[in-house]
């Protein structure tokens, strides 16, 4: 399963499950709402943590990560 949330966002559904927030998996899985207004209610400033890494195209066209640049 996964969230599709804006680029640089990353919450995995295994985080939500062991936080004890398993009825948010099952609002998002029936798409009950928008994924970011499930995740505001059950976890305020999720939006302040970003990933400290990025996904780009390399020189060779495959993707890769990167610390993310500021």
């Amino acid at each position: 399963m996964e969230l599709p949330l804006a680029a640089g966002y990353y919450i995995r559904p295994l985080d939500l499950y062991l936080n004890g927030q398993d009825m948010a998996l099952f609002d998002i899985a029936e798409q009950r709402g928008p994924v970011e207004h499930i995740l505001d209610s059950v976890r305020p400033g999720w939006r302040a943590n970003r990933s400290s890494f990025e996904v780009f195209s390399d020189t060779d066209g495959m993707r890769s990560i990167r610390i993310r640049g500021e």
